[in-house]
C-alpha cells in the first residue's frame, strides 16, 4: 500500500542497463513495487542489497533507492503486473523470449523500450495474451555501475497499444 492507502501494482524492470536502473529507480522512488529483473545473478544481488543509486546530471545530487530484484530466469519472484523490458533489441534471443515468456504472465502488460522496429511483432507472436505497447523515450542516462544511474537528460516517453504505434496500422 502506498501512504493514500491505495493498492501499489507489482512493476517488473527487465534489464539493469541505464534506461532500465532510471526507470525502476523513479518508480521504485515514487512509492511503486519495483523488481529489476536483471541478465545476471552478480547485478541483482548487488540491487537487492544496495538498491538503485539515483544521481543527477552533474552528479552532485544523489538519492538512493531499494527495490527487489532477481535474474530473469529465476522462478520464485513474484509475477508483475506489468513489465516494462528495457532492453537492445538483439538481446531478444529465443532463450531470452523463453525466460521472459516464464517470467511475464498471460494478463500481463509488457511495454518495449527497444529500439528499432519489429520487435512487438515478435513479442505479440511468442507472448501470446499479454498486452504488449511499444515505448519511445528521450529520457537520457548514463549506467555508472551495477546499481549506479545517472540522469543525464530530461525527456518524455510516450507509449502505446501495438502494433498501432508502430506504423498506425
Amino acid at each position: 500500500m502506498n501512504e493514500g492507502g491505495s493498492a501499489v501494482a507489482s512493476v517488473h524492470i527487465i534489464g539493469g542497463g541505464a534506461i532500465g536502473l532510471l526507470l525502476a529507480g523513479r518508480l521504485a522512488a515514487s512509492g511503486n513495487r519495483v523488481c529489476v529483473r536483471t541478465r545476471t545473478r552478480a547485478q541483482a544481488d548487488a540491487l537487492a542489497k544496495n538498491g538503485v543509486l539515483l544521481q543527477s546530471a552533474l552528479g552532485d545530487t544523489e538519492m538512493r533507492v531499494g527495490l527487489e530484484a532477481a535474474p530473469l530466469g529465476d522462478r520464485s519472484t513474484a509475477p508483475p503486473v506489468c513489465g516494462l523490458l528495457a532492453v537492445k533489441q538483439t538481446a531478444l534471443t529465443p532463450a531470452f523470449l523463453d525466460q521472459l515468456d516464464a517470467a511475464v504472465p498471460p494478463g500481463a502488460s509488457l511495454t518495449a523500450f527497444c529500439n528499432g522496429i519489429g520487435h512487438t511483432d515478435l513479442l505479440a507472436a511468442r507472448l501470446p495474451g499479454r498486452r504488449i505497447y511499444a515505448a519511445v523515450t528521450t529520457e537520457a542516462s548514463l549506467r555508472i555501475d551495477a546499481t549506479t544511474v545517472r540522469h543525464t537528460g530530461r525527456g518524455d516517453i510516450r507509449l502505446g497499444r501495438a502494433p498501432l504505434f508502430e506504423g498506425g496500422r
